[in-house]
């Protein structure tokens, strides 16, 4: 079985190496570059499973480069950034991160972080493979094989968690899902009563839905898919 392959984009070769040389190779395969020139060339000639982003490059905006990563492939990116502040994290979830975390940090925390976000991801992508590509509710449309949301044939421009929860709902219509529900399956991390995460990320992906949105806020438990 292929190993999961992880590329860390970082300046900071320390860094880069304290996450490699710490990571299960049995399990995965981690290469790094310290240039996002040198990031952007391996993510468009080789495949890979995961990347790994330091937010604060000297030359690149941190989130303009997340956005190019984002558009470029459909995996998960853990953000690395010197900055605590609330306003930068909430900034590089809505551009598309799936994961934050601070500098100075622990190697293991960072490690178990990437094998919960591999895990999630891969256990997707195992599921699509026994499940129909293509799920339709009136004009709105999921083209699993090539993670695309539309709407009367308009692509909608989803981030990796919104594509995710609308997968999930779209899969099983009329199924309340709770708050902790949607936080394990789609944040792939213990729930410790983080219901502002999934509230801010369901309305970002409602108002992209617009007038079309089929997902109904069940008060104080979660949301639900209604058919009409």
């Amino acid at each position: 079985m292929r190993k999961n392959r992880v590329l860390i984009i970082d300046h900071d070769l320390q860094t880069c190496k304290d996450i490699k040389y710490n990571v299960d190779s049995e399990m995965t395969d981690e290469y790094y570059t310290l240039t996002v020139r040198e990031g952007l060339t391996e993510l468009a000639s080789k495949e890979y499973d995961l990347v790994i982003l330091n937010a604060c490059f000297p030359e690149n905006d941190g989130m303009e480069l997340l956005k190019t990563l984002r558009d470029l492939k459909p995996m998960p990116i853990l953000i690395l950034s010197t900055s605590s502040a609330l306003a930068d994290k909430l900034e590089a979830f809505k551009v598309g991160a799936d994961d934050y975390l601070t500098k100075p940090f622990e190697t293991e925390e960072c490690l178990a972080r990437v094998y919960a976000l591999l895990r999630r991801f891969c256990d997707l992508n195992h599921l699509k493979t026994r499940v129909y590509s293509i799920v339709a509710h009136d004009d709105l449309i999921i083209k699993r094989h090539t993670r695309q949301a539309l709407i009367s044939g308009r692509p909608l421009e989803l981030t990796y968690r919104e594509y995710e929860l609308l997968n999930l709902f779209m899969s099983h219509p009329e199924r309340v899902y709770t708050f902790e529900q949607l936080y394990e399956q789609v944040w792939a991390e213990p729930y410790m009563g983080n219901k502002n995460s999934v509230v801010c990320e369901m309305k970002r992906l409602r108002k992209k839905l617009g007038d079309t949105d089929p997902i109904e806020a069940v008060r104080e438990v979660g949301y639900r898919f209604k058919k009409k």
